[in-house]
């Protein structure tokens, strides 16, 4: 089965938001684990969230911000970059 271009967009969009946030991780951290830990979470939902596989909730954020020590919004725009209000065009939120 072919992917479409708005299937290549979406698995690139996985992609960035996956090396952006282990990027940030890695920067503090020596393992994913190590950042669970130190967030008192499962290394299961860290796992979820950082391999694409699940969208942080706002309290979820909050944790992932505290515990980078970096601004709530540098972690939103990771994950909301090309939300659109309507579903249909995808915008860049700089």
């Amino acid at each position: 089965m072919a992917l479409s271009p708005n299937d290549d967009k979406k698995e690139v969009d996985k992609l960035q938001k996956v090396f952006e946030l282990s990027a940030l991780i890695h920067g503090r951290f020596r393992t994913d684990s190590d950042f669970a830990r130190h967030i008192g979470w499962p290394r299961q939902r860290l796992y979820k969230i950082v391999n694409g596989y699940k969208e942080p909730s706002l309290d979820e954020a909050i944790a992932i911000a505290r515990g980078l020590e970096e601004p709530l919004e540098r972690i939103a725009n990771i994950f909301l970059r090309y939300k659109s209000p309507n579903g249909d065009k995808e915008t860049r939120k700089n």
